[in-house]
């Protein structure tokens, strides 16, 4: 059997650090304390950027049908902070992927699907001159 040997490449102290800011901004809206107030029928987050949100659970469609009871005893956070869970259930929600939904943080994403007749004149243009152009590998 022969041995292939592997050249490694360690990332660079620029690139770490980068990847730790990236980690950062993405932790940012993981939840850091949750708590259900029956009275209410609301959920209340606590982001680790201190930001509190009241959320009625109405609103949270995984939630919406799932006893009083049940969400009052085994809803919890994750270990990280990343997602609510029931265990019972097998149900998880991210809690920045619950904060984008009803915040609407994907609208940029939506607004770039948007069809008009501009976008639709620019794009003959560009297909005339030959489409995208290639990327330059160094």
């Amino acid at each position: 059997m022969a041995v292939v040997a592997r050249k490694v490449r360690y990332p660079t102290a620029a690139e770490v650090e980068r990847g730790r800011k990236v980690g950062e901004l993405e932790r940012q809206y993981d939840g850091k304390a949750l708590l259900y107030r029956p009275t209410l029928d609301v959920l209340e987050i606590e982001l680790v950027n201190g930001l509190r949100v009241a959320i009625p659970r109405k609103l949270i469609g995984e939630l919406a049908s799932v006893p009083v009871a049940v969400v009052r005893k085994e809803l919890r956070l994750g270990a990280y902070g990343e997602a609510m869970e029931i265990r019972s259930l097998d149900l998880h929600i991210s809690v920045s992927g619950l904060i984008a939904d009803l915040v609407g943080a994907d609208w940029a994403r939506r607004a770039g699907r948007i069809k008009s007749p501009a976008k639709a004149a620019a794009a003959r243009a560009n297909g005339r001159k030959g489409g995208r152009p290639r990327k330059n590998v160094a």
